[in-house]
């Protein structure tokens, strides 16, 4: 494990770079195809050397360009929403004590279990002041390595982009030296199987990238739709908190739809169930209409397997594999029942018995 840990830092900015690349050919190789035709590139030997130059810088300002607006046009909203938030949130504590202290007037279940319960408001209160006490001294403490760390990933991010840079100018021929070593170190045969498997895994993870983005963009927009027509607070930032969170397979908007609600809840509690049940209404559309014909096909894994994949994922590689889980599953899946129906051709076994 330390050897492994020490080479993945090691190689940390080529494998950023790598996927920086993969993600960044996406748009650039659409720009191709859309603005270089095939009648261009035959008969103009200029545009075929300005071709690759110019689409990657216009697929990078897109990316970035994303990226950009997210920070500062959602990341202002954001804090004022935190603001808003914090200051809100004592009066809603002060209200809900209220309401509480009401309830001890009325021979109810629900008073008769507060009172032999263990729970107590301001128990619960004073354990959230203290967890945030002790999380601010953990995170004053631990400054300098949390500092030692940014500035380490910032280096290797930026590595990484020089390293894309280079991938995408040069990935013909990149391709075409890796395939020729490959071939002359090993046997043909498994040379062969291999440019299958990652034709295969290049295939699975560009649908799944450019589907779920799609996606997001889908469901984000749907959100800001709807909070725009029925007048809940903070539209634009829960409508972007939604769309990248439903990049993480099953639990992302779910998790990011519940601060969402808090924030509204916060603000009105009427309100916030209103959102509540439309954020509902909005996924239950979205994963029946949109996610079949935008992410599905490209997937093809079952509902189980999608929910073992991502648990798995998460448990073995934390963030990284809750977002890739689903794609890498996707293809072993596909070469398992490649492999499977392959082999019972061979084996002559009947049909009805399967």
């Amino acid at each position: 494990p330390r050897f492994l840990s020490s080479f993945f830092s090691f190689f940390s900015p080529l494998f950023i770079g790598a996927f920086i690349a993969f993600v960044v050919n996406l748009p650039m190789r659409s720009l191709e195809n859309l603005l270089f035709s095939k009648k261009w590139k035959r008969g103009d030997k200029i545009r075929q050397k300005i071709r690759r130059p110019i689409c990657m810088i216009l697929a990078f300002l897109i990316f970035f360009g994303i990226i950009g607006s997210i920070i500062f046009l959602v990341v202002p909203d954001l804090v004022n929403t935190i603001i808003s938030f914090g200051n809100k949130l004592p009066g809603t504590i002060k209200d809900f004590q209220d309401w509480v202290a009401k309830l001890d007037t009325n021979d109810s279940d629900f008073v008769k279990w507060l009172q032999t319960s263990s729970f107590s408001v301001n128990n619960l209160i004073q354990r959230g002041i203290n967890w945030l006490n002790q999380a601010t001294t953990d995170m004053a403490s631990s400054a300098f390595v949390w500092l030692s760390s940014v500035l380490n990933r910032f280096f290797n991010t930026f590595l990484g982009l020089v390293f894309a840079i280079y991938f995408l100018l040069r990935k013909e021929s990149i391709g075409r030296n890796m395939r020729e070593l490959n071939y002359a170190a090993f046997p043909e045969r498994i040379v062969d199987r291999l440019v299958q498997f990652f034709s295969l895994v290049n295939r699975v993870f560009s649908r799944f990238i450019g589907g779920s983005v799609l996606e997001a963009l889908i469901l984000g927009t749907l959100n800001f739709i709807g909070m725009q027509i029925f007048g809940f607070p903070y539209a634009l930032t829960i409508s972007v908190m939604i769309a990248v969170g439903q990049l993480i397979p099953i639990f992302g908007a779910l998790i990011f739809g519940a601060f969402g609600t808090l924030f509204i809840f916060v603000e009105s509690p009427i309100q916030g169930l209103a959102y509540l049940l439309m954020l509902i209404i909005i996924q239950q559309l979205e994963g029946n209409f949109v996610y079949p014909r935008v992410v599905g096909k490209s997937v093809g894994l079952p509902s189980l397997l999608v929910f073992f994949a991502v648990t798995f994922g998460s448990k073995a590689f934390g963030f990284v594999g809750l977002l890739l889980a689903v794609p890498a599953f996707s293809v072993f899946y596909v070469l398992i029942r490649s492999w499977s129906s392959d082999r019972v051709r061979k084996k002559g076994i009947d049909e009805n018995k399967i």
